[in-house]
């Protein structure tokens, strides 16, 4: 979080605290940023709070969203910084918002082979049938060029069951 403030740069750190997705932000300064919040706050699964990160959360993950060129300066520096090894960061170019790059920090386990397991574990299941886009690694393939676009085109292949018809 040092360096987010070096760069005065916003950031989303996502908490969850009883069951219940928090997302706390410090503050709201570019267009993506605010597109961002805009778009997701209307979820009734995502609790935006204004505010600074409260000590001692057990963050899921940051997001930090700007241009290119900061984004590609704050990366290098934070791959740079002895944690680094301890977490996965990622960097990428928004395909929702052209000239914006993100920078996504997670524990170095965050991926979906061990969410899957771990999903399988809890429910005891054997098996699972994987949605996506990699013919490599998906059971039932879904063409996309992102995940925000995969989960959009999943919402209006199955959408919930109405129960307004049997009464």
């Amino acid at each position: 979080m040092e360096a987010f403030k070096k760069y005065n740069l916003s950031y989303f750190a996502n908490v969850v605290i009883d069951d219940v997705l928090i997302i706390y932000y410090n503050k709201l300064e570019n267009g993506a940023e605010i597109k961002i919040y805009n778009e997701m706050s209307k979820s009734p699964y995502r609790n935006y709070i204004s505010r600074e990160l409260p000590e001692g959360e057990n963050v899921l993950y940051f997001m930090i969203i700007d241009n290119e060129l900061t984004i590609k300066k704050l990366y290098a520096e934070l791959q740079q910084e002895d944690w680094a090894a301890s977490y996965r960061l990622v960097s990428y170019a928004s395909s929702d918002y052209p000239g914006y790059w993100y920078i996504k920090i997670y524990h170095h386990d965050a991926n979906w082979r061990h969410m899957l397991e771990h999903l399988k574990s809890m429910q005891h299941l054997n098996q699972s049938i994987l949605l996506g886009k990699d013919p490599a690694t998906c059971d039932v393939i879904i063409p996309g060029t992102d995940q925000n676009a995969m989960v959009r085109k999943l919402k209006k292949l199955y959408k919930p069951v109405s129960f307004k018809r049997f009464g």
